[in-house]
């Protein structure tokens, strides 16, 4: 029989409204509900947690390498859940989901824009009209001036996907009768 003494963490309160009702990302969901457990976990574990985040803390990061998180929140769920992994309690697969959740998606380059617009025979126009945009929005994306908003993104990764038809045919008309 071990002689480690098990650290209780006392759950947090309990949300208003259920998981699946609150319109939050998997991943907070995922923290309410880590959080809202009660976890025994055994000294030499929490131990071991805390000796993970210090060397977390104290090992040289890579700044060019590192995507930012959406915001100071889901970075702090990140960091938690990166303790909880080191320490085995998290697995892969969650770690994962977590970082799916936490960091902002990659944005499009102008290159991904040509190369979506290309791949697809569209001429700068008509890849303007299909997304309800200016040629010179387009113009500007391919030349790197400006980015895609999170939205037009969505919308360049279906097209990239699925091709162009997959958003052609609610294009510019209305289906149903009056």
């Amino acid at each position: 029989m071990s002689n480690t003494k098990p650290a209780i963490v006392k759950p947090a309160k309990a949300a208003k409204k259920p998981a699946e009702k609150s319109g939050l990302p998997e991943g907070m969901r995922q923290a309410e509900a880590l959080t809202a457990m009660a976890t025994v976990v055994p000294a030499r574990q929490v131990a071991s947690a805390n000796k993970a985040v210090a060397t977390m803390k104290s090992a040289p990061t890579r700044k060019a390498q590192t995507r930012p998180h959406r915001s100071d929140a889901f970075e702090a769920i990140h960091g938690a859940a990166a303790a909880l992994h080191a320490v085995g309690v998290i697995d892969k697969k969650t770690m994962r989901e977590f970082d799916e959740s936490c960091f902002s998606p990659p944005s499009l380059t102008a290159r991904d824009v040509l190369r979506i617009r290309n791949k697809e025979n569209l001429s700068q126009e008509v890849l303007a009209r299909y997304m309800g945009i200016t040629k010179s929005t387009v113009v500007k994306w391919e030349s790197a001036y400006n980015i895609p908003s999170p939205m037009a993104q969505r919308l360049l990764k279906v097209i990239d996907e699925q091709g162009i038809d997959a958003i052609a045919h609610g294009a510019g008309r209305r289906t149903g009768g009056v």
